[in-house]
């Protein structure tokens, strides 16, 4: 599914985001940003892929 440039971590997340149906992924700010692909892509991936949206909260 991923094609080796996702993690395998983040492979796992848009399964079951689609698995679930879930539309909606909370973390924490800055979470995506260790990852290898900006978070933009990361994110744009998430919702071509699952159909969801990141939200970021403060904690």
């Amino acid at each position: 599914m991923s094609g080796g440039l996702l993690s395998p971590a983040f492979a796992d997340l848009i399964q079951e985001c689609r698995r679930a149906a879930a539309h909606t992924v909370i973390t924490l700010p800055g979470h995506l940003s260790h990852m290898s692909m900006s978070r933009k892509v990361l994110q744009e991936v998430l919702h071509v892929r699952a159909e969801a949206i990141v939200h970021e909260v403060e904690y």
